[in-house]
């Protein structure tokens, strides 16, 4: 998992770690792109004059001159990065492209000599330890694929005839639907939709009563669909999915996949859901009195997460990922045989960390 609570460019600039060209430091002068290479029609690799390259930081472009340089080239299209090197690759169309023309470049590099991919793996285990210590999990909602945690399967006891409420083991849940953008034919591979944002990458929707499967999906259309029957124009595609099996114990579950605000209801904030169906709550074995009624199973399939990422959390990631790196500090500091830093420093955000964690932990309320 890549993390997304704070980026890698915000680490450095946090940890004031963050060299940048064109540099800041001349006095009365003009701040110039760097100089990487001169094309000469085949030369494919180029180095910057800093490696240790910071991700979404870096842009290249070619002209005879830096004044006359104002056309930009294309990542992927035209070249490759290599970060923790400072390599630049050119590509056939770039080559072509860049023909004779000088490339310069504007970027941030770490100046103590972390790469890009350590300042990254540390973020991503900030990420992870935050969301163990707090049993939460944030998001941006308005992405179009937001990084959600995604659940599937999860399967329940049933609890009785009059305790209809379940709780899904995470929370809260986005409040994720569309709208079918043109009827739907049974067995169609592809449904489009007005949107598909909210939605993950692959996963089951909801449509009435159908478990609809999907492998992939475009901004308006959800692609693989497997299990699909007819549906009206404008019918309303949830991302989440409630079953319910009424079959005997000791069989093979049949699921019942439940219709929303008919079947059962949903609070997105608790993961709370309440079944409504009665025909589905089966006898107890036991025919003393009081009969018990209790259904045989319940699963669920769906996304948890909160829907913003609060200022807090992306300050906690950061507090913890540098953490990490000042530990990494240490150690380089003990290989080279230094002892110029105070080991008190690497904990020094530590009460703060603990106050913030307290402060944001979901307490685990599954079917209580």
């Amino acid at each position: 998992m890549t993390a997304t609570y704070a980026t890698v460019k915000e680490l450095a600039q946090f940890m004031n770690i963050e060299g940048v060209i064109p540099g800041r430091k001349g006095v009365g002068s003009d701040r110039i792109k760097e100089t990487i290479g001169t094309g000469d029609a085949s030369t494919t690799r180029f180095f910057t004059d800093n490696a240790f390259v910071i991700s979404d930081t870096y842009s290249l472009v070619y002209g005879a001159t830096e004044a006359a340089a104002t056309s930009a080239l294309t990542e992927t299209t035209h070249y490759t990065m290599n970060k923790d090197d400072g390599i630049v690759t050119l590509t056939g169309a770039g080559v072509t492209l860049i023909s004779t023309n000088i490339i310069y470049g504007a970027y941030s590099y770490c100046n103590i000599g972390i790469t890009d991919t350590q300042l990254q793996a540390a973020l991503d285990r900030a990420e992870v330890y935050i969301d163990e210590m707090t049993n939460n999990h944030w998001a941006t909602g308005t992405d179009a694929t937001p990084n959600y945690n995604q659940v599937t399967d999860e399967k329940h006891d049933g609890k009785g005839k009059y305790d209809r409420d379940y709780y899904t083991d995470k929370y809260p849940l986005p409040n994720v639907s569309t709208l079918v953008n043109g009827a739907i034919t049974a067995d169609d591979g592809t449904i489009i939709v007005d949107s598909t944002t909210g939605f993950p990458s692959s996963g089951y929707l909801t449509i009435e009563t159908d478990k609809i499967a999907y492998t992939g999906k475009t901004t308006t259309t959800f692609t693989g669909c497997t299990s699909v029957s007819a549906h009206d124009d404008n019918s309303t595609v949830y991302g989440h999915v409630i079953e319910i099996s009424g079959t005997g114990s000791g069989t093979s579950p049949t699921w019942t996949i439940l219709k929303i605000n008919e079947d059962y209801d949903i609070d997105y904030k608790t993961g709370r859901i309440h079944v409504m169906r009665d025909d589905l709550i089966l006898n107890s074995i036991y025919t003393t009195y009081p009969p018990l009624r209790v259904p045989n199973r319940l699963r669920f399939n769906y996304q948890w997460g909160n829907e913003t990422i609060p200022a807090d959390i992306k300050q906690l990631c950061l507090m913890i990922a540098t953490r990490d790196i000042l530990h990494m500090a240490v150690r380089m500091a003990h290989g080279a045989g230094r002892n110029d830093f105070s080991p008190d420093l690497v904990n020094v955000d530590e009460d703060w960390i603990k106050e913030t964690i307290k402060n944001y932990t979901n307490h685990m309320s599954s079917n209580v």
